[in-house]
């Protein structure tokens, strides 16, 4: 039988520590809070500062483009090659600076989506056109094919700065080669998507640098940023971009053999189904969520959907989910909030749900509640991760399992495979 004082310890002890755990919830509310606050300042600083650059800019662009017009008719031909370097470096330096001030707004959740209906296959000429001096100097043609008629609703200009930034990258790496893009309708899991292929017949890129093509200012490697020039902020842009219009990017590669990449985007955005409350003020439609890794039989009828659902407001922590469970051959659904991760549980009714405890406006206690409600859904085997450290409640409260952030991917993949052991071998399976 225990003893009154050592009851009263007890209890004190666990008072403590929830006071603790408070005090650090607290704590992790005000950094993300000011974590936000600093990207928000970022944007506004950069906003401000390319101003100041493009102004001038702008100038030194257009004088150079008067003068190469009026020298042949001064008789001034021998400086057009110099007046020509002029250009190409002033429009190389504008496109680096447009290109920083758009990844800093998609960070600062500012990024103004502008829903339109489009024929996409009229944007992939678009975008072919703009690039054709680029594409027809290194001795390359350019191939459209579309399947069957689609119409989108989505941001066409965003649409298309995707398919210009991957043109374009297609067209510096390959040399008399053959470039083909092709459009592709198909249903997800009752969700109609989209498909462009970009393929190219030219350097390919190696197994080892594929995994950090998407992050900025990486190219393949240092010989291919000396000789083919820029950031490697265009696939990363195409990337985010990619995320803000509800899908994803994709590249399949090897060296010598090209290069295949292969955006999915939603056919509709800004519908009653898709439509999200923006996160930040200033951003007109948020990125409802994310596709990754799915399987090749992903969608298609009687197959299921063996892909598991995160659900998490932390991008970074999304990001590692994707990652570490990718790395595994796991097809990774993401949402960035509770409501979100409602719909898509309802949707793909997915073989396992990762969810966060601590989210804004629905945290993961109602999400789970929501959850075990819903007949249909009900018994989804969840996931509950979090910094706090309290495992009965986590039980009690109807979920499966609880891993502690920061998460051991070892133990999550073990976690996962338990619970959903029809999710799709891994590499080392």
């Amino acid at each position: 039988m225990m003893r009154p004082g050592k009851m009263s310890h007890n209890a004190d002890t666990e008072s403590v520590l929830r006071d603790q755990i408070r005090r650090l919830e607290a704590d992790l509310e005000n950094t993300r809070v000011a974590a936000e606050a600093a990207l928000s300042a970022k944007a506004a600083f950069l906003a401000n500062i390319s101003h100041e650059l493009r102004t001038p800019l702008n100038a030194i662009i257009g004088y150079a483009e008067m003068l190469a017009e009026e020298m042949p008719q001064a008789g001034l031909e021998t400086f057009e090659p110099d007046i020509a370097k002029i250009l190409t470096a002033g429009r190389n330096l504008l496109a680096i600076i447009n290109d920083v001030l758009d990844l800093s707004r998609i960070e600062a959740g500012r990024t103004e989506i502008v829903i339109e209906e489009f024929d996409p296959k009229v944007v992939v000429v678009e975008a072919s056109s703009a690039l054709k001096p680029q594409i027809e100097s290194n001795g390359n043609l350019l191939e459209i094919t579309s399947n069957e008629p689609v119409r989108m609703r989505s941001d066409a200009g965003r649409v298309r700065q995707i398919l210009v930034n991957l043109l374009s990258n297609a067209a510096k790496f390959t040399q008399n080669g053959t470039i083909r893009v092709r459009i592709t309708p198909e249903v997800l899991n009752g969700v109609p998507f989209v498909h462009f292929e970009i393929k190219d017949t030219g350097i390919g890129i190696a197994e080892e640098q594929l995994a950090s093509l998407f992050h900025p200012f990486v190219q393949g490697d240092a010989s291919a940023r000396k000789k083919y020039k820029g950031t490697g902020l265009g696939l990363v842009l195409t990337h985010r971009i990619s995320l803000l219009l509800g899908g994803d990017v994709s590249v399949e590669s090897a060296p010598g053999t090209g290069s295949t990449f292969t955006v999915r985007l939603p056919q509709q955005l800004g519908g009653p189904e898709l439509t999200a409350r923006p996160e930040v003020p200033g951003t007109r439609v948020k990125a409802v969520s994310g596709v990754f890794n799915l399987p090749e039989n992903f969608g298609k009828k009687g197959a299921g959907t063996p892909v598991v659902l995160v659900v998490d407001d932390d991008p970074a922590m999304r990001d590692l989910m994707i990652r570490n469970l990718g790395k595994d051959g796991i097809g990774v659904v993401t949402a960035w909030s509770g409501s979100e991760g409602l719909r898509l549980a309802k949707i793909l009714r997915p073989r396992c749900v990762i969810l966060d405890v601590l989210m804004p406006r629905m945290d993961g206690w109602n999400v789970l509640t929501e959850l075990r409600k819903d007949p249909a859904i009900g018994s989804l085997p969840v996931i509950m991760t979090t910094v706090l450290d309290d495992r009965s409640q986590y039980i009690q409260r109807g979920a499966n399992a609880f891993i502690r952030k920061p998460v051991d991917w070892v133990q999550m993949l073990k976690v996962v495979r338990e619970l959903a052991p029809d999710l799709p071998a891994g590499r080392g399976a």
